[in-house]
């Protein structure tokens, strides 16, 4: 029998298994820096497009003469507001606040 020639070229199993252990690694912090990038990246989105809306309706609104505005504001049908007995303002079709009345509605005050 001849004996058999063992080559010393590859990878061991033990540096196999710490290259995939680095890889895996490497990757699980890739993956949870993604969520955060993709919320930060949505919330950026929706802050432009706000932004964006509220300067056309500023644009709108200086365009307007002052009289009108003020016509606008005065005709707009707005709930009135009572005063609850701990003098917070409500609106009279909800609840008064927890922390300091009754949670009883707020009627009608003269």
């Amino acid at each position: 029998m001849k004996p058999i020639k063992r080559l010393s070229s590859g990878f061991s199993l033990a540096e196999v298994v710490l290259a995939i252990g680095i890889c895996s690694v490497a990757l699980m912090s890739l993956i949870g820096v993604l969520g955060v990038s993709l919320s930060a990246e949505r919330d950026s989105a929706r802050d432009t497009a706000l932004t964006a809306m509220s300067s056309q309706i500023v644009a709108r609104l200086s365009k307007q003469p002052f009289d009108e505005l003020l016509k606008s504001v005065g005709s707009a049908s707005a709930p009135q507001r009572e005063t609850a007995p701990c003098q917070m303002p409500v609106l009279s079709s909800t609840l008064t606040p927890k922390a300091c009345c009754s949670p009883t509605p707020v009627t009608q005050m003269s």
